[in-house]
C-alpha cells in the first residue's frame, strides 16, 4: 500500500486538526471524508453512503490491496503482511490495538505427486500433515464411490469422489464420512476428487479435535485417469509434504473506549487462498466501519476483531474467545461478518463458468431473536440476506457459532460460498467493490439502530 502524498501546510488548520487529517490519510480515506467534511456530516449516519463512488472505490481498493498480499494461510508471509496493514490501519485512526500471538501449522508446501510406473500425477497435498520428513506411502489404488466399498480397503490408496457442493470443510457430513472410511479400514491414504461448480482442487478446513488420514486433493478436471488407475489396481507411491515446525500467526483486537456497553464486529482473515471473494468481503467492510465506528457519534465502546488461524480449526476466535473478548452482558450487538457475503455471481454452462454482474445468492443471514427485527430491516433489500434465519449454537458454524456457545445472546452473522470458494481460482475476478458496498451500508444501517 503506498504512503499517502504529503499534505501542504495549513497556516489555517489547528494542530488537532492536522493530526486527525493525517490519520484518515494514513487509513486511507481522503475519498471518502473529504478536507471540507465537517464533524456534523461525519457524525450522520448515512452521510458517506458506501454505495457512492467515493466508498465503492475505498472498497475496491482494501479488496485489491487484501488480495494482492498473496495466499492468506496462517502465519505466512501474506498472513502476517494483513495483520500488519489492519493493525496499522486501526491504529491511525485512534483504536487501540491489541496482538494476539497464536501457533499454527505451517502449510505453505502443499504440492503431492501420485507416481503410477513411470507416470507422476501432480495433486495437492490438503493439510493436516502427518509425520515429520516427507511422506511416502505405496499401495494398490481402489476406487470408492458413492455406494461404498466393493473390497477390502486395508493398505490401499483409495480414490474417492466427493460429492458435488461448495465444499469448505473436512467436517462437513459428506466429507467425515470420507475420512472415517479411510481411517476405519486402515487405508493408506485417501485421494479426493473434490467435485463441484469450479472444476478446481477445493481446499478443506480442518479441526483440531478430529483425526484425518494421509490426504490428496485431485480437481475434478484432471480426475478420470486416477479414476481408472484406481479401478484398475494400479500400484502407486503417494508423496506428500512433511510437517514442519509450528510459526506464529495474530490476531487483532483493537479497542474504541466510550462507555459501558459494546458494539463488536469481527471477521477471520486467514485462509487457504488468496481469498478474494471469501474473506475480501469481510476485511473490506470491517475497514469501512471502523472508520464509520470512529467518527460517529455514539455511546457504545467499539470492539473490532480479526482473526487469523480460520482454517485450521478457528483457533483465533478460540483464543480471542477465551483471552480478550468483551463480556456477554456488556454487547449490545456482536455481527460477524463471515466468508463470501458479496462474491460474484457466475453461470454454470457446458462451456465452464461465465461471470455475471450481480452477487452470488448462495449466502445466508443469521440473528439471535433479540436482533432479527433490526436484520430484516437492513437487509430486506439484500438477495440471499433478506430472509433472516434463527441464530443458535445448532444452526451455526465455524466462528458464528463459538459466538453463539460462549452466550452472546445479540449476535448476528453472515456468510457465503460463492463458486470458487477454497480453490486458487479465488482471484480478484471473484469480488469488486460495488458488490459489497450494498451489503456494508445494511450492515452499518443495523448498527444505526442499535
Amino acid at each position: 500500500m503506498a504512503d499517502p502524498p504529503a499534505m501542504k501546510k495549513q497556516p489555517n488548520l489547528t494542530v488537532d486538526g492536522l493530526r486527525r487529517r493525517h490519520a484518515l490519510f494514513a487509513f486511507g480515506v481522503a475519498g471518502l471524508l473529504p478536507a471540507c467534511t465537517t464533524a456534523s456530516h461525519m457524525d450522520n449516519p448515512h452521510a458517506s453512503d458506501p454505495e457512492d463512488r467515493a466508498e465503492v472505490a475505498n472498497l475496491q481498493r482494501d479488496l485489491n490491496i487484501y488480495q494482492r498480499f498473496g495466499r492468506h494461510r496462517s502465519g505466512s508471509a501474506a498472513d502476517l503482511a494483513t495483520a500488519e496493514w489492519l493493525s496499522t490501519g486501526f491504529a491511525s485512526i485512534g483504536y487501540e490495538v491489541t496482538r494476539l500471538p497464536l501457533p499454527v501449522d505451517n502449510h505453505d508446501q502443499v504440492d503431492a505427486t501420485l507416481a503410477v510406473g513411470p507416470d507422476n500425477y501432480s495433486l495437492l497435498a490438503q493439510p493436516p500433515f502427518l509425520q515429520e520428513g516427507r511422506n511416502q506411502v505405496e499401495g494398490r489404488l481402489s476406487y470408492l464411490g458413492p455406494t461404498g466399498p466393493r473390497e477390502s480397503l486395508s493398505g490401499r490408496l483409495i480414490v474417492a469422489d466427493a460429492p458435488y457442493d461448495r465444499a469448505s470443510s473436512y467436517s462437513s457430513p459428506a466429507y467425515r464420512a470420507l475420512a472415517n472410511i479411510a481411517i476405519n479400514h486402515n487405508a493408506r491414504g485417501l485421494i479426493l476428487i473434490t467435485n463441484g461448480p469450479s472444476q478446481e482442487a477445493t481446499w478443506l478446513n480442518t479441526s483440531p479435535d478430529q483425526n484425518y488420514p494421509l490426504t490428496a486433493l485431485c480437481a475434478p478436471k484432471n480426475a478420470n485417469p486416477l479414476r481408472d488407475l484406481a479401478i484398475q489396481g494400479r500400484s502407486a507411491l503417494l508423496s506428500t509434504p512433511p510437517r514442519m515446525a509450528k510459526r506464529t500467526a495474530y490476531s487483532l483486537v483493537a479497542r474504541l473506549e466510550r462507555g459501558p456497553k459494546q458494539i463488536v464486529v469481527s471477521t477471520p482473515y486467514s485462509g487457504w487462498t488468496e481469498g478474494a471473494g471469501e474473506r475480501g468481503p469481510g476485511v473490506a467492510t470491517l475497514r469501512a466501519l471502523a472508520r464509520w465506528l470512529r467518527y460517529n457519534k455514539t455511546d457504545h465502546s467499539v470492539t473490532l476483531i480479526a482473526t487469523s488461524g480460520h482454517e485450521q480449526g478457528d483457533l483465533g476466535m478460540r483464543g480471542v474467545l477465551a483471552r480478550a473478548a468483551p463480556m456477554p452482558d456488556t454487547t449490545d450487538i456482536w455481527f460477524h461478518l463471515g466468508a463470501g457475503f458479496a462474491a460474484r455471481d457466475w453461470y454454470e454452462t457446458p462451456i465452464g463458468l461465465v461471470p455475471m454482474k450481480s452477487a452470488d445468492a448462495q449466502r445466508y443471514l443469521l440473528a439471535s431473536s433479540t436482533m432479527r427485527s433490526y436484520a430484516e430491516t437492513a437487509f430486506k433489500r439484500i438477495p440471499g440476506l433478506e430472509t433472516v434465519h434463527a441464530l443458535s449454537p445448532e444452526t451455526a458454524a465455524g466462528e458464528l457459532k463459538m459466538i453463539a456457545e460462549t452466550g452472546y445472546e445479540n449476535a448476528i452473522g453472515m456468510f457465503g460460498a460463492h463458486r470458487f470458494h477454497h480453490t486458487d481460482m479465488d482471484t480478484s475476478k471473484a469480488v469488486f467493490g460495488e458488490l459489497v458496498a450494498p451489503v456494508a451500508l445494511s450492515v452499518r444501517r443495523l448498527l444505526s439502530r442499535i
